[in-house]
């Protein structure tokens, strides 16, 4: 995964960043490049999240013993066999967008752990990045956005995919 990444640089503002995490004051938007074409274009997805009772290096959807988990996502675009979606993390649980699309059957494309093996997309690594940062600066109450550009090589991928439906 690319993108944004926040770093505390003294340990009151780690300590002020990590109330404001727990809290869900950070809201977190990432991009995805998703197999298929999710319907409908803006949704939520809600399932429990914990470790895969078969395989303990995954995370899965679990009817008993998971802890809630919740994605809005919003297509921004309709490729040719993907689409670009924009996803907001309302938690933060490992893997969860990885999880999330797997389980509505549009996984991120390049992920080989929930995604299929070999995709018909070929993509150096899996496309999700962290987009955007949104939240209130701890120490100084200035509001912040913090956004990452594309990097090259999602944008490679998206554009070889991009004959618009």
């Amino acid at each position: 995964t690319s993108g944004v990444l926040l770093v505390a640089t003294s340990r009151v503002a780690q300590e002020a960043l990590q109330v404001l995490f727990k809290s869900r004051q950070i809201s977190k938007t990432y991009l995805a490049l998703v197999y298929g074409h999710p319907s409908p274009e803006e949704a939520a997805i809600e399932s429990p999240i914990g470790r895969d009772p078969e395989d303990r290096k995954r995370m899965a959807i679990l009817a008993h013993g998971g802890r809630y988990a919740r994605t809005e996502y919003r297509v921004r675009e309709y490729l040719t066999g993907c689409s670009l979606v924009e996803a907001d993390l309302l938690t933060g649980r490992t893997h969860q967008l990885r999880v999330h699309f797997s389980a509505i059957s549009h996984p991120v494309v390049g992920d080989t752990v929930y995604g299929p093996r070999r995709g018909e997309i070929a993509a150096p690594r899996q496309m999700l990045h962290a987009w955007r940062l949104r939240f209130t600066h701890p120490l100084t109450g200035v509001a912040l956005e913090i956004i990452a550009p594309l990097p090259a090589d999602m944008a490679e991928v998206i554009a070889a995919w991009a004959i618009k439906l």
